[in-house]
Parts: C-alpha cells; sequence; structure tokens
C-alpha cells in the first residue's frame, strides 16, 4: 500500500486521542473557496462547519443550537 502524508493525519496523543486540532481552522481553509454564486451561502457553509467542528458527537440539529 501506499504511504501516507503526515500532513493529512490527524495528531494522537500518547493514548491514542485526538490532540488539540484548529478545526475551525482547517474548515475556513476547506471551505472558503466554495463558491455558491452568493458569499452569504459561503459564509453560512463555514458557520455550518464550525458548528459541526466544535460538536462532532452531536447531531446536526444538536451541534446548531
Amino acid at each position: 500500500m501506499g504511504g501516507c502524508s503526515r500532513s493529512w493525519r490527524p495528531d494522537l496523543d500518547g493514548d491514542g486521542q485526538l490532540c488539540d486540532m484548529d478545526v475551525s481552522g482547517w474548515i475556513r481553509s476547506e471551505f472558503r473557496s466554495a463558491e455558491f454564486g452568493d458569499k452569504r451561502l459561503t459564509d453560512r457553509l463555514v458557520q455550518l462547519g464550525d458548528e459541526l467542528g466544535s460538536s462532532p458527537a452531536e447531531s446536526i440539529p444538536a451541534a446548531c443550537e
């Protein structure tokens, strides 16, 4: 199998748990280039990504409260 690039793998601490990651920064960098023809829609996508990224175990409605 091909090797995995370190740049995309999450950082794990010694217990195999995810270390603190800048999820919001990652979401912004991934979603800012989305083009919907209306900047408000891109802004909403980034907001939704932030909400879901900050509560990944929650349901979508619960994460967006």
